[in-house]
């Protein structure tokens, strides 16, 4: 990158075309060197108005990419940029639909060469048999909840959707989670994540959970909320950022859904964090169908595009 607009961005004072620029140079080396981190962060920032951001996650979004451009988080594993992750979602659930398709409606393929039903057919199988094995991860990291004796002190609540300034049903579930641990557990606290999905929404994700704890009769003082966070793996590196800077017990139990637990106990770790499960059911009519999502996005994350 050319020295001037690296001086600009420390300094504050870049255009969009500095970011652009920024953004065409890291696009030009090599995909070892390429930071995707910094590419998705730039992107975000030209999106900026589309998003409804406000001057205060602008500047969160400017300090990121100062932090980015200095090397000071090289420790932590570089992001692919979102549209790469949706692309390759994409993919993957293409390859679970056809095995849906062949399984529901047979008949449809019978027409199709010998060599092409062997070859679908395996296909097929593959993605059946590597689905019930990510299946099986998940059913594992939901069930491993802390015993007695090496229970956590501190429980990161992973963020979901909040509705006119009310949590959502799957991030109220998370919510009672949290509260029936923190019960059971007097000495815990709690990490709240999540910011503002939503440009229309009045309350982080954050700060609704904690919102929705402390009327619960949850103190206060054991309440420390993260609003910045936009994904799973941004909620566990910045609740493990908390967490460090208040001196909070490392060991953590995750209040999510069942189905969340193995993805964000991976995260957990990739932020210098151990956890384990503090994991709630989902509702019947969204479960299945977030279940199927999480598998595209386990092996999108095992893949390292995601």
């Amino acid at each position: 990158m050319e020295e001037e607009i690296r001086k600009r961005i420390e300094n504050g004072t870049f255009t969009d075309d500095d970011i652009v620029s920024l953004m065409c140079w890291q696009l030009s080396l090599p995909g070892e060197e390429m930071d995707c981190a910094l590419i998705d962060e730039c992107d975000r920032y030209l999106s900026r108005d589309a998003a409804g951001l406000s001057d205060a996650d602008r500047e969160r979004m400017w300090r990121q990419m100062l932090v980015r451009i200095g090397g000071a988080e090289t420790h932590r594993r570089a992001a692919p940029p979102a549209r790469h992750r949706r692309i390759s979602r994409r993919r993957a659930a293409a390859l679970l639909l056809l095995a849906a398709a062949w399984c529901f409606f047979p008949g449809f393929f019978r027409r199709f060469p010998k060599w092409l039903k062997a070859v679908l057919l395996s296909g097929v199988g593959l993605v059946l048999a590597v689905a019930l094995a990510v299946l099986a991860v998940m059913g594992l990291a939901a069930a491993d909840r802390p015993s007695g004796d090496d229970a956590s002190e501190t429980v990161v609540l992973l963020g979901c959707q909040v509705y006119n300034g009310r949590p959502s049903m799957m991030l109220q579930n998370r919510i009672e989670a949290a509260y029936e641990y923190l019960i059971a557990h007097p000495d815990a606290v709690c990490v709240t994540t999540g910011g503002r999905d939503n440009s229309n929404e009045t309350v982080t994700e954050g700060g609704c959970a904690a919102r929705e704890l402390m009327a619960m009769g949850i103190a206060p003082e054991r309440i420390y909320a993260e609003e910045k966070s936009f994904d799973t793996r941004e909620n566990l590196l910045f609740a493990a950022d908390i967490i460090r800077e208040n001196g909070l017990d490392t060991h953590v139990v995750i209040a999510s859904d069942n189905f969340h637990q193995y993805r964000g106990q991976l995260f957990a770790r990739q932020a210098g964090l151990e956890a384990q499960s503090a994991g709630c059911f989902s509702p019947w009519f969204l479960g299945a169908g977030y279940a199927c999502r999480e598998v595209v996005g386990i092996l999108a994350t095992w893949a390292g595009i995601a």
